[in-house]
């Protein structure tokens, strides 16, 4: 896909993958493959959340970088890891250390990366991931691709209704189009910021939910000139919540009560 000049970044995502941790009909998470990451991680979250957890063990002092402003390592804990591949599942035993404060569930590190052989193939526009042999891979979305399709055929782009201005430091309520399933009542759409002049002068929306009985999304203007939003144009990529987010059932009631107490704050602030 063409982009002007010095927004090649732009739309770039790393490589991701659905991932079953702990026991092979676990819940899945996704799983970056491509972090850059030296080291194998999951967030303190994604570890809670598993059934049988098994216990962190003291390992390595670890200094991260550009993983989150706020990281606590409690060690690491030896893990069994499943991908769906076209010949099947495939394990992989890992040690991972463990984040607090970690938004990513999982980051396979070059340490087991190289280990397994695994590797990202990009061909014909499209990527997959491959585990040590071509008849161990597992389709993923291309980081750029031009347009995103689910099975049926929809795109799962989140897009303006009408054309809209907004002035600079200000945000609108904005009707959009959305890939609604027959029956689905809510969508959770994923944000996408436009870069108008430079990195400084940007707009989009937040991650939010939207209502097939009336889809909006509030976009807002963080730049100094008006936002032209055209009829048409990408201002989010939806998903499906079941797949998407997490759940409640995942947590105990005591981390389910601190969640709920935070999120009562935030409603406050």
């Amino acid at each position: 896909m063409a982009r002007p000049p010095g927004c090649t970044f732009l739309g770039a995502r790393a490589t991701s993958l659905p991932v079953h941790l702990g026991k092979p009909d676990q819940a899945p998470v996704q799983a970056i493959i491509d972090s850059g990451s030296d080291i194998t991680l999951i967030s303190q979250a994604a570890l809670a959340a598993l059934p049988d957890a098994p216990r962190a063990r003291l390992g390595q002092k670890i200094k991260l970088v550009q993983v989150t402003g706020n990281a606590t390592i409690t060690g690491y804990v030896p893990l069994d890891i499943y991908f769906e591949t076209t010949g099947g599942k495939v394990q992989l035993n890992v040690e991972a250390y463990v984040v607090q404060g970690m938004t990513a569930p999982f980051l396979l590190g070059n340490d087991f990366a190289d280990q397994y052989s695994v590797s990202i193939v990009r061909s014909d526009g499209t990527t997959s991931v491959q585990f040590g042999k071509p008849e161990w891979s597992a389709r993923t979305t291309n980081s750029v691709d031009g347009e995103l399709l689910d099975e049926e055929g929809r795109t799962f782009r989140v897009r303006a209704a009408r054309d809209v201005v907004i002035q600079p430091g200000e945000s609108k309520l904005i009707p959009v189009t959305a890939p609604f399933a027959s029956g689905e009542t809510e969508l959770y759409v994923e944000r996408v910021l436009n870069v108008t002049r430079n990195e400084e002068d940007v707009y989009g929306a937040t991650d939010c939910m939207i209502s097939s009985a009336n889809p909006q999304l509030h976009v807002a203007n963080f730049s100094a000139f008006p936002a032209r939003i055209g009829r048409g144009q990408e201002l989010g990529r939806a998903h499906k919540p079941v797949h998407w987010l997490d759940k409640a059932d995942r947590y105990n009631a005591s981390q389910r009560s601190a969640m709920e107490a935070h999120a009562n704050l935030l409603t406050k602030l």
